[in-house]
This record gives structure tokens, sequence and C-alpha cells, in this order.
């Protein structure tokens, strides 16, 4: 799931959450999980359809830089991918 973000395969992404055993809370080899590296890569639409679930927590701080998605994005200047994780969080 992280590469597929960080190399942004969007249909990949789409293809592996329909899985039933899917675990998006897995970390790649820096210890950033899926919606970090979305938007440290700066894949806004993969963003938009990763903070549709449930079992993906937009506020959890990440392994590879301590920090969440959210700020992640901003000190990027990653304004779309911050711009959707602000709306799942209202």
């Amino acid at each position: 799931m992280t590469a597929a973000c960080r190399h942004g395969k969007y249909d990949v992404v789409c293809l592996l959450l329909e899985q039933p055993n899917i675990d998006v809370t897995l970390v790649d080899e820096k210890g950033c999980l899926a919606l970090q590296r979305a938007c440290i890569c700066n894949y806004p639409d993969i963003v938009e359809k990763l903070i549709q679930r449930e079992d993906v927590d937009v506020n959890q701080l990440e392994g590879c830089s301590g920090q969440t998605a959210l700020l992640s994005a901003c000190l990027l200047g990653h304004n779309d991918g911050a711009f959707f994780i602000t709306l799942a969080t209202n």
C-alpha cells in the first residue's frame, strides 16, 4: 500500500482498498503510513481516497517524521492534500 502511495498509483491503491483484509496501518521501511506517504509525495487524489476509510486516523503521528499527515502536507506546501485532511477532521 505505501509503495503504491509513494509512486502515485491511484488505481492500485483503489484495488488494494477493495481487498477485505487490507491493513492500512502497516508502515513502510521508513515507518510511514500510506496516508503520510501520499501527503509527502503530493498525491491528493490518494489522500482523498484514504481518508474516506474509518481505519485511517488522520491525527496519527507518523514514525517517519513524528508529524501528522496534515503537518507534513502543510510544511511541504502540498495544499490540496492538506485541504482534504482538514475536511476529514471536521
